[in-house]
């Protein structure tokens, strides 16, 4: 009896420190209520990825994130809604590649500036997009791809989010290093692409490890992947670099930022939640499981670093394809 109540007591005190702890990661936050903002529609990868930041954040600070999903523009619309909101750590925004890294590249004028209009909190990691083919496709790998484009007069088509997102820009890549013939199908709807592609509509298309499921069914084939080492969701397929083309490298970052002027503890405050967040193994494996996901627990100043050099190379990329939205 005495053990037992020597352990409800340890208990006790064990809750009441959590308890404690994070009332007082509440007190030291300014605002109860802190607005998330995505600039993609609830539902995909991004939205995943955000929601259990939100929820990792909350764990940590003791205040709730509410996501709010500003679809549109490749993110450029959530970013630049991010961007003019007050520096009081009240809003947060999800920064992705294409809002953050490639856009100043693409849009002749944005409603933000990328590099000023922001600090970063940190880098949240990254994940690889995928080179699929349909099942019945004849091609195995990357050169049996590429020589079945040089069988059509008309290239090859791929599938897209549309110009500009990283699933195009991985294939401009592609074509850069290549030489491959291809047309870039543009699309509205991610369940689409996938039917076209499962269907052979399309003769490929980049995409995140979420379309697992359809490869094990067989309806779809993955044959590259996009990143520097190999994706753990598809451990026996090859990345493009492996196959040829060593320059080849896109992934899929994404950092947290608050507006320009946040006050540096703050920024220091939520750097060390998202750090002590993306070192929790459970965390990390539903990242792994659901979205193919490194973590990448960083300094403000290296996640700077990291988007300038992002953008940096990006700018070459596009500027050499002679690609610019409207």
């Amino acid at each position: 009896m005495y053990e037992s109540l020597k352990r409800r007591t340890l208990l006790m005190g064990l809750a009441g420190s959590i308890v404690a702890t994070r009332a007082a990661s509440a007190a030291a936050y300014p605002v109860d209520l802190v607005r998330f903002i995505v600039g993609f529609p609830p539902g995909g990868g991004t939205d995943v990825l955000a929601r259990l930041v939100a929820d990792g954040l909350h764990e940590q600070l003791g205040v709730t994130l509410i996501v709010d999903n500003k679809g549109g523009a490749s993110g450029t619309i959530g970013a630049a809604i991010g961007a003019k909101a007050k520096p009081d750590g009240a809003t947060l925004t999800l920064g992705s590649s294409g809002a953050i890294l490639t856009a100043p590249s693409l849009y002749p004028t944005l409603a933000y500036d990328p590099r000023t209009d922001f600090d970063p909190v940190g880098t949240i990691g990254s994940y690889p997009n995928i080179l699929f083919v349909p099942g019945t496709s004849s091609a195995r790998s990357l050169a049996e791809l590429i020589a079945l484009g040089k069988t059509k007069t008309q290239g090859l088509s791929y599938g897209s989010a549309g110009v500009g997102s990283t699933l195009h820009l991985s294939a401009v890549l592609l074509q850069q290093l290549t030489g491959i013939n291809a047309v870039n199908v543009p699309y509205t709807s991610g369940s689409m692409l996938q039917a076209d592609l499962a269907e052979g509509r399309i003769d490929f298309a980049f995409a995140s490890a979420a379309l697992a499921q359809l490869a094990r069914a067989g309806k779809i084939r993955p044959i590259a992947c996009t990143g520097r080492t190999r994706s753990p969701g598809f451990p026996d397929v090859p990345t493009i670099a492996e196959q040829g083309f060593a320059d080849y490298e896109v992934v899929n970052w994404f950092s947290l930022l608050v507006p320009k002027g946040t006050p540096d503890d703050l920024v220091r405050t939520l750097n060390g939640a998202l750090n002590t967040m993306l070192g929790q193994p459970r965390l990390r494996e539903r990242l792994a499981i659901d979205l193919d996901f490194t973590p990448q627990p960083s300094t403000p100043q290296e996640a700077r670093t990291l988007i300038v050099a992002e953008q940096d190379r990006w700018a070459r990329i596009i500027k050499s394809a002679k690609l610019q939205l409207n």
